[in-house]
């Protein structure tokens, strides 16, 4: 084989291990790429399943009790949580219950604690004694890393005055619809 031969034959391989490379450096950039991709949803869903998530509901303690409750069912503590209500929410001495017992943010909520105050017995919650049958709760707190949360929602007088409520769930409220 004369010089030539071998040139082309270098010259052919060169090339080849031009385009395998250039294969494989695509091939290494896309496998980067959906690996940023997995970690960020990972990131993502763990900081969401290790949030706080603080709910604002209706409990119905005995036959009559009515109490308003806060609770972080998170993982992570919740902080500053702050409570505003659609309408002015009073209790039974036509107290506003804002006034009364959220007027300050709650400094910290630790998963599992809840925080009640009495609103009224069933029987005295009526729109003759100026109570709206549902009211909007919003609440904001932030997590330990600094991270702001607002949700609503709805408190349903209706199910306490109707008795159609289960008696096996004291929670008497529902999200709002986003």
């Amino acid at each position: 084989m004369n010089n030539d031969v071998w040139t082309m034959l270098g010259v052919i391989a060169t090339a080849a291990s031009a385009i395998a490379s250039f294969i494989m450096a695509y091939l290494t950039r896309a496998y980067v790429l959906k690996t940023t991709d997995m970690v960020a949803e990972m990131t993502k869903t763990r900081e969401e399943t290790l949030r706080p998530y603080v709910v604002v509901s209706l409990e119905v303690e005995g036959k009559r009790a009515v109490y308003l409750v806060v609770q972080n069912i998170g993982q992570t503590t919740a902080n500053q949580v702050s409570i505003e209500f659609e309408d002015d929410l009073k209790n039974i001495a036509q107290e506003s219950i804002k006034e009364l017992a959220f007027s300050e943010p709650i400094q910290t909520l630790v998963p599992g604690w809840k925080y009640k105050t009495v609103i009224a017995s069933s029987e005295r919650i009526t729109e003759e004694n100026g109570y709206k049958m549902k009211n909007k709760a919003i609440v904001s707190y932030c997590s330990a890393s600094g991270i702001i949360y607002k949700e609503s929602y709805m408190l349903n007088f209706l199910l306490i005055r109707s008795r159609r409520w289960c008696c096996c769930s004291p929670f008497l409220s529902l999200p709002c619809p986003r």
